[in-house]
């Protein structure tokens, strides 16, 4: 059996076992808006739209496979830097800029109170809304993928095709599965 066979079957049994949650014009905590990467929401724009605010973080440069995401009136936006930048959503105002130590190659996820970003540098981080850093897991690979939170576990995997199942308050490793 082929290695991509098993991932195939983790990924659709996460997929059958998460049911969206509804996902309000405040909210996106997560790539695709929820835990079944649905990228559904039943809110509708508001024609024309205009640009209230604009956040600039060229400089970093940011990947483009990121999605902002946004979560109890914050954005948050990492970057190749390293930074995970959190703005104030309703102004574009910075309210605190962290740096876990390699670039952050993709979305975030907010859950509890949380935010959890995976890096380059063989980790996954995560912080509180005030961008104090609450725990830091190593991983045996490079974090190249947004993690999904449900039920307060954090999935990711590296990039060496080792998917974690963390504990969202702690980071403990509850398991792993190399692929």
């Amino acid at each position: 059996m082929s290695r991509t066979v098993p991932l195939i079957l983790l990924f659709a049994l996460v997929a059958v076992v998460t049911a969206p949650p509804p996902v309000g014009a405040s909210d996106w905590p997560m790539l695709q808006g929820n835990p079944a990467r649905t990228g559904y929401t039943d809110d509708t724009v508001q024609l024309p739209a205009k640009v209230l605010w604009q956040y600039d973080a060229k400089e970093e440069q940011v990947s483009r496979h990121v999605q902002a995401i946004i979560s109890n009136g914050r954005a948050y936006l990492p970057t190749h830097a390293g930074n995970l930048h959190c703005v104030n959503a309703d102004t574009g105002k910075l309210m605190w800029k962290y740096n876990v130590g390699s670039p952050i190659m993709h979305s975030p996820a907010c859950g509890d109170g949380l935010v959890v970003v995976g890096c380059y540098g063989r980790a996954v981080v995560a912080l509180s809304a005030e961008g104090k850093q609450v725990w830091r897991t190593p991983t045996r690979g490079p974090v190249w993928a947004s993690p999904l939170i449900y039920k307060s576990k954090v999935f990711i995997g590296d990039r060496l095709g080792v998917f974690y199942a963390l504990d969202l308050r702690t980071g403990e490793v509850l398991w792993t599965y190399d692929v």
